[in-house]
């Protein structure tokens, strides 16, 4: 069995990027120091290595090999066939990677990122059965933005899950998932333990289907699992309206908390709409991210003359239509005439107003959505009504406005808009990012 080299960064399918040649399957691929070999298309090696300060990036291509010796970096999107492990860092990004075969197995410090709009397939077993001093597994999974990790293609439950996932996922947060194979019926549930921070999916009859290591803060959270076609889908998030909101009603405003299934509320298209559900989640404050719980308070007139028309307090997650933009609560804290609420009690309740489609209707007279089911649904309180009046799930389509969930996504003129306003209202003047 040879070794070639790379001499030069450059295509793996260049002749120049290799001391001697493209390697052939019968070859280790060592991708040295200092180098970056991209791959595009379907390429093979009977082992590959990527060394301390190397990177091996796939551009929507295909390795297959034995096995990856990640020293360095892998990053993009496309097809490992093969193994990975190692100590360095594999970056899931513009796409899907997928590794099909075992990753970590020797629980080296191996560590993969999901960046933002990213999926990380993984189809085989993951990390190794040694871990730290503590027990958590050396093997990482970090969620560096809105992405998916895809366990599906461990199999579908039953006592090996537990022993095929063996590795620590950090940063796991409201606009990610974790997906799963299915117990292949009805009634998986998922629970988490904030003593010893594992995730565990059950079937109806108790079995475990799969049980998951998390590292960081989620006490007072609550994760949420839809079943779909085989797949079990986990979340975690809040996506409510505080307590005393006032919606505009064909009566007259009332608060949130009093509307009930049949009351009508106006959207913002002028229609008298019956309420479906009105959803509860009970929030605690105590050791939990402040980012990701506590309300954000729009200040009076800070989105507009008059809106909202008295100061709007919602979760971070919870959207509300800017200049044609629905953004997240969260994403538009400046400090000024939007901020969020540290004086909190330690345990509140949170409100979500579901009608029979996506749509706005007026929290404070401002533009808000409704509740929408759709993957990254919540764990509310009375999940059970809901599904009680919707046992397969319900179809709902999205409003068609472009959605901003991080203040980097809010385009820029809205937040000159904001800063201006803030100032018009005599608050110190807004920063503008």
């Amino acid at each position: 069995m040879a070794t070639d080299s790379s001499k030069r960064s450059g295509d793996w399918d260049s002749t120049s990027t290799w001391v001697n040649g493209v390697p052939t399957s019968a070859d280790t691929a060592v991708v040295t120091g200092g180098k970056h070999v991209t791959i595009d298309d379907t390429e093979s090696a009977a082992n590959v290595t990527v060394a301390d300060r190397a990177e091996l990036s796939l551009n929507g291509g295909v390795l297959t090999t034995q096995e990856v010796e990640v020293d360095g970096e892998i990053s993009g999107h496309g097809v490992i066939d093969g193994a990975a492990d190692g100590d360095g860092l594999i970056v899931a990004q513009g796409g899907t990677l997928e590794i099909k075969g075992a990753v970590g197995a020797d629980n080296e410090g191996l560590i993969m990122r999901i960046d933002d709009g990213a999926t990380l397939k993984l189809d085989g077993a993951v990390g190794g059965a040694e871990t730290m001093l503590d027990g958590v597994s050396n093997t990482y999974i970090d969620f560096a933005g809105a992405g998916v990790l895809d366990l599906t293609g461990e199999g579908a439950g039953g006592s090996g899950e537990m022993a095929k996932f063996q590795a620590t996922v950090e940063n796991f947060d409201g606009d990610d998932k974790i997906m799963v194979a299915s117990s292949g019926h009805a009634g998986d549930k998922v629970h988490f333990n904030a003593k010893t921070d594992i995730l565990t999916v059950t079937a109806a009859d108790g079995s475990v289907i799969e049980q998951i290591q998390l590292d960081g803060d989620y006490k007072g959270m609550k994760f949420s699992l839809q079943e779909n076609g085989g797949v079990d889908t986990i979340t975690v998030s809040a996506i409510c309206f505080y307590r005393g909101t006032m919606i505009r009603t064909p009566d007259g405003e009332k608060a949130v908390e009093t509307l009930k299934a049949g009351d009508l509320v106006m959207t913002t298209d002028g229609v008298a709409a019956p309420v479906s559900w009105l959803g509860r989640q009970t929030i605690s404050t105590v050791f939990s991210d402040p980012e990701k719980v506590w309300p954000i308070r729009i200040k009076s007139g800070a989105l507009g003359e008059n809106v909202p028309s008295r100061d709007l307090v919602l979760s971070p997650d919870h959207a509300v239509l800017v200049d044609g933009v629905l953004v997240h609560a969260g994403a538009l804290v400046n400090g000024v005439s939007i901020v969020r609420q540290s004086i909190v009690p330690r345990v509140f309740t949170y409100y979500h107003v579901e009608l029979d489609d996506h749509a706005l209707i007026l929290a404070e007279n401002t533009p808000a959505e409704t509740f929408i089911d759709h993957p990254r649904r919540l764990a509310f309180d009375n999940w059970d009504e809901r599904q009680a009046l919707h046992p397969f799930g319900k179809d709902m389509d999205e409003m068609p406005f472009a959605r901003a969930k991080s203040s980097r996504q809010v385009p820029v003129h809205i937040r000159v808009a904001l800063a201006a306003r803030a100032q018009k209202l005599g608050l110190v003047a807004a920063k503008v990012a």
